[in-house]
């Protein structure tokens, strides 16, 4: 695997050089595999997520905007981290 990565940072690297169809076949190959493994993964990340990933999104679509400490919260916890601040918006309004 090694050997097809590198000379496929040697084909960008020199593209005046002539490779074989197989040689070009591999690295496609292996390209291929390489993003087949990401994207099982992210999947596998979300899927394990998808809880934390729905109550953000159902807030996001409530206040619209969601600061970092309250994503951080809303993931760990399930439980909004200004939620005071977010009562005292409401009643002013």
């Amino acid at each position: 695997m090694k050997e097809i990565i590198k000379s496929l940072l040697d084909v960008t690297m020199d593209k005046r050089k002539a490779y074989s169809t197989k040689l070009l076949f591999e690295i496609d190959n292996a390209v291929r595999s390489i993003m087949k493994e990401a994207y099982a993964q992210a999947l596998q990340i979300l899927e394990e997520h998808k809880d934390q990933l729905t109550l953000i999104a159902e807030k996001l679509l409530e206040l619209e905007t969601l600061d970092e400490r309250t994503i951080k919260a809303l993931f760990e916890t399930g439980e909004n981290a200004n939620r005071r601040c977010w009562k005292k918006s409401i009643q002013v309004k």
